[in-house]
């Protein structure tokens, strides 16, 4: 079983793709899947991940990782509106605006954007920690540059400064992992 993501997600990517002017570039270099997905998604299902996945590479062959990252800031940014907000804003009303609140209940955020995947916070300082993610299946280490986007715009979502790293890859060719620094 592969990893996947919801139609909001998608949906997000493409009109952040659309609003950073990589779309025009970036669709004849994809594959069949990926071109549908981005064409046509479909917001009550869920795309499959690689697809996605390759989409997301194929911006930072084209672009830079930083503009990886940007894509997916800006697509966070339209579908935690949407989608997370109304329960991220309840677990900060409940127990504080320090964003670590959002990254412990992070896997559970996921479960509305994300199959296959899964998060484990780890808080290493006021305001610091690492946010492991996990695939399903081994995946190409520059997925994680997509995460940094979204982790800024969780912290932006908090109205936290800080910054998100990703740290080199280990081990376990399934696991994506984040630094994190806000205050």
């Amino acid at each position: 079983m592969a990893h996947a993501f919801s139609g909001f997600t998608v949906k997000g990517i493409t009109r952040a793709l659309e609003r950073l002017g990589y779309w025009e570039q970036l669709l004849p270099t994809l594959g069949p899947a990926a071109r549908a997905a981005l064409e046509k998604p479909t917001l009550l299902k869920f795309h499959a991940g690689p697809a996605i996945d390759e989409v997301m590479i194929a911006v930072a062959t084209q672009r830079g990782v930083d503009a990886c990252a940007q894509v997916m800031e800006h697509a966070t940014r339209d579908s935690i509106e949407g989608v997370v907000a109304p329960l991220a804003r309840m677990y900060l009303t409940l127990k504080g605006d320090d964003p670590a609140v959002l990254f412990e209940r992070f896997d559970d955020l996921m479960k509305a954007t994300c199959r296959g995947i899964t998060a484990r916070w780890e808080q290493t300082g006021p305001g610091a920690g690492e946010l492991a993610i996990t695939y399903v299946e081994p995946v190409d280490p520059r997925v994680g540059h997509p995460w940094r986007g979204a982790l800024r715009a969780v912290l932006a979502f908090c109205r936290a400064r800080g910054t998100v790293t990703l740290a080199p890859p280990g081990a376990d060719p399934r696991v994506v992992r984040l630094a994190l620094r806000w205050g």
